[in-house]
């Protein structure tokens, strides 16, 4: 009977042993596997602005939100120096200015845009900015910029209206008294017709006189695909006296997105001989256009 209690108290202090022993093991996985909230890390904050932008407003290009529009050739400052990480430090940030080929990296970092265009005044990109923390954590964000053409130059030739100069040349024109001709018209066909959204453009006429020649108005009109006239301007103050050469400039606009496909220059007046007007110099016979918006 003696033997009976005490080997059921060894197996009672046994089971009590085991029982501390297996719940310190399951309380110290229990205890390694939780993580604590020092362990959790919290993603950095991305905050940045642009300087130097012309426009904020978004507009729709193409059925893309362009949130941004900057000008032709101006240097733009993209800073992301309000950025911050609450539990750590930012390590590094990288743009890409113009997407895919341009990356800059920095706090702050600067870009002038010079793109071509290849249809209206309007080029777009896609900007990328993220940022990367100490822990390897990054956030990234993008949005559209537009860029705006300032100014694009065509160039008068013989009988053409070309995005390149072809050197040194005149236009001949002769304008009579006659009742069917005193109007003298010449038309220059685009090498390709342009499509420009509103603008305003201008263009520089140097006329060497010959003897016996008076005028009495010069007319400049840009016409589209069917030979309308879109935008005109015209010079008129007679010329009696005597004089050589003279530049006349003519000044109009495009007041909504219009295809210009011809240029035709009209002069009424009398002319012994042909009048000469000289193009393929750096400012006659040069038509530019202007962007402003």
């Amino acid at each position: 009977m003696v033997q009976t209690r005490k080997t059921i108290v060894i197996i009672g202090l046994l089971f009590l042993c085991c029982t501390v022993l297996l719940t310190g093991c399951i309380e110290e996985k229990d205890s390694s596997s939780s993580p604590t909230f020092q362990d959790i890390n919290q993603e950095p904050t991305l905050l940045y602005s642009l300087k130097d932008v012309i426009e904020t407003q978004s507009r729709t290009v193409n059925n893309q939100t362009v949130s941004l529009i900057v000008q032709e050739g101006e240097t733009i400052t993209f800073d992301a120096s309000e950025s911050t990480d609450a539990d750590g430090s930012i390590q590094q940030i990288t743009w890409i200015v113009d997407y895919p080929g341009t990356i800059k990296e920095g706090v702050t970092v600067t870009h002038a845009y010079h793109p071509s265009f290849t249809t209206g005044n309007l080029y777009v990109t896609e900007i990328i900015v993220s940022i990367t923390d100490d822990d390897g954590a990054t956030v990234t964000e993008s949005f559209l910029l537009g860029v705006l053409r300032t100014q694009v130059a065509y160039y008068l030739d013989t009988n053409t209206v070309t995005e390149t100069s072809h050197g040194s040349s005149s236009i001949s024109m002769k304008p009579s008294l006659g009742i069917l001709h005193e109007i003298a018209s010449k038309t220059l066909d685009f090498s390709s017709p342009v499509t420009l959204e509103p603008c305003s453009w201008n263009l520089s006429l140097l006329i060497e006189r010959p003897r016996l020649c008076f005028l009495k108005q010069i007319t400049v009109s840009l016409r589209n695909e069917n030979d309308e006239v879109i935008s005109e301007s015209a010079w008129s103050q007679p010329l009696l006296s005597r004089w050589t050469e003279k530049t006349i400039t003519f000044k109009g606009s495009l007041v909504s997105k219009q295809t210009i496909a011809k240029l035709s220059i009209s002069m009424k007046g009398f002319s012994l001989k042909s009048l000469e007007i000289i193009t393929g110099d750096s400012s006659s016979g040069v038509l530019f256009f202007e962007f402003t918006s």
